[in-house]
């Protein structure tokens, strides 16, 4: 049986503000993308400051920090915007998913809408 709250659901992905959601979220990975070149640009420049280059900067940020030596402050701040360079640019790429999984979702509702109005079963 189906019930109003089930069809409310099925009719969400219809309305004004859902439209603007999809439209919001088609935004997000360019956002994304934007925060993590500024981020590898603060790296890069900060790795020069240090006197690293950015290949230098990313093996030591693959092999880890090694505790018992010491670094320069420039050093570990362009490890750091390095690792979140990278993690923006890996929320971009699951950011870049969610208009199509939306879209997908909002076709499916649409589709399940039009055959009960077909079969009558919603007026």
């Amino acid at each position: 049986m189906i019930t109003e709250k089930d069809i409310k659901n099925l009719k969400f992905f219809d309305t004004k503000f859902a439209k603007f959601v999809y439209y919001f979220v088609i935004i997000i990975p360019f956002f994304w993308l934007i925060m993590g070149g500024l981020n590898l640009q603060l790296a890069s420049k900060l790795g020069d400051n240090a006197g690293y280059s950015l290949s230098e900067l990313f093996n030591a940020w693959s092999s880890g920090i090694d505790l018992q030596k010491n670094y320069s402050g420039r050093h570990l701040m362009a490890i750091q915007r390095l690792q979140t360079s990278l993690t923006n640019f890996a929320f971009a790429v699951v950011c870049t998913i969610l208009p199509f999984v939306f879209n997908k979702v909002r076709k499916r509702n649409k589709r399940i809408l039009i055959t009960l109005i077909h079969h009558e079963i919603l007026k």
